[in-house]
């Protein structure tokens, strides 16, 4: 029963992360709503949690109850603050992505579910649902071929952001198994051609960023290799195709410019008051291509600097203890920091909270585990 509930739960929690990149493609093709996996992964580490027990990681949970309280007052701000504006669908929208990260991130600080999240299966289940949404999101041959043919890369039943994305997950995953170096190379070159076709600079950017992350982070000498090659050669390269082939580069940038120069007017004017859904609400645009931008417009100043704090005390500690990580366990951190890249260039900010907060509470989890084979097991963990 124990191992039957591991694997969903494993499984369903790496299907959760790349659920918002193919989830269109799932309606376009089928009519199928995949949110419906998030509902499912809950249940299931209840289930599993009610069986076995709960025990959570001190310092985890000191965290989560701050930044809950953070979220709560935000909330309640919000619903003030938009009886006169009335974004009500957008606010309902952001809030439960937010609280559906939360109810995620507080079974992964629990020691029965963090336990069973990474293991040496963990780039395989990621790798396989990645592939999968590339499948449905570039539908079928025949689709594939138009869009060679006439160099369209918005034909596809997801976004081509959506897809270059779910290609960068499957690269990290490669980064951190035990192959052989060639063998990695050979199965990362499909993932490399389709980025270049599909041309977005968001993901690709933030996987160099990734790349330099895992430099510092990855010790064995084959690894490094593969990842020297990546960032002096394929990634460089990707960069510079991406910036020459697309004929709309000048004009997405102006775009983002217009919306990154909306969203700084909108926090001039009102820094600490906020509410979710204030940025579609007063420009107009559905996202600000900028996590920090949007999440002070949406979220406000104390909830942004909150969240930027967990981040910044995750990489402190995983500075410290970055020794006795093996690769497989790398993965959440690749995974984290990836995703957190590219909140910087192309994804609705508060939306993406649903699977960013796991990722981060994971990462906490996970580096206190570590730490306690230092500081004693007893010490890091209430029951």
């Amino acid at each position: 029963m124990n191992f039957i509930l591991e694997a969903l739960i494993r499984n369903l929690f790496y299907l959760s992360i790349t659920i918002p990149f193919f989830n269109s493609a799932m309606q376009a093709m089928f009519g199928f709503d995949l949110n419906f996996i998030y509902i499912l992964f809950l249940a299931f580490c209840f289930i599993y949690c009610f069986i076995n027990g709960f025990s959570f990681y001190k310092t985890g949970m000191k965290w989560f109850y701050f930044f809950l309280f953070i979220f709560v007052i935000q909330t309640l701000q919000s619903v003030i603050l938009t009886q006169e504006v009335n974004p009500i669908d957008t606010l309902y929208i952001q809030v439960i992505s937010v609280v559906l990260g939360f109810c995620f991130s507080f079974f992964c600080l629990t020691v029965q579910i963090s336990n069973i999240l990474f293991d040496w299966t963990s780039w395989i289940c990621l790798l396989l649902f990645s592939l999968v949404g590339i499948l449905f999101s570039l539908g079928s041959f025949d689709l594939i071929s138009l869009g060679v043919e006439t160099q369209s890369r918005g034909i596809y039943n997801s976004s081509p952001i959506s897809i270059s994305i779910l290609c960068c997950f499957s690269i990290i995953c490669l980064f951190v198994t035990n192959m052989n170096i060639v063998i990695k190379f050979l199965l990362s070159i499909p993932f490399f051609i389709l980025l270049w076709f599909l041309g977005s600079r968001g993901p690709v950017i933030s996987l160099l960023g990734v790349v330099f992350f895992a430099l510092v982070m990855i010790r064995n000498r084959n690894s490094k290799m593969l990842l020297f090659s990546c960032f002096f050669v394929f990634i460089p390269f990707l960069v510079s195709q991406v910036l020459s082939i697309r004929d709309t580069v000048s004009e997405s940038d102006s775009e983002r410019l217009m919306i990154v120069d909306s969203a700084f007017n909108l926090i001039s004017s009102n820094p600490l008051f906020s509410y979710w859904g204030r940025f579609v609400t007063q420009t107009g645009f559905v996202y600000a291509h900028n996590f920090f931008m949007e999440m002070i417009v949406d979220a406000g100043l104390f909830y942004t600097i909150s969240l930027i704090s967990i981040i910044l005390f995750i990489l402190i500690r995983f500075f410290n203890v970055k020794h006795l990580f093996d690769r497989c366990e790398l993965l959440v951190f690749f995974i984290l920091v990836y995703v957190f890249c590219v909140l910087q260039f192309s994804l609705p900010s508060i939306e993406i909270q649903k699977i960013f907060l796991p990722l981060m509470f994971s990462s906490i989890s996970l580096i206190i585990k570590k730490s306690s084979n230092l500081d004693g097991y007893r010490s890091v963990v209430l029951t």
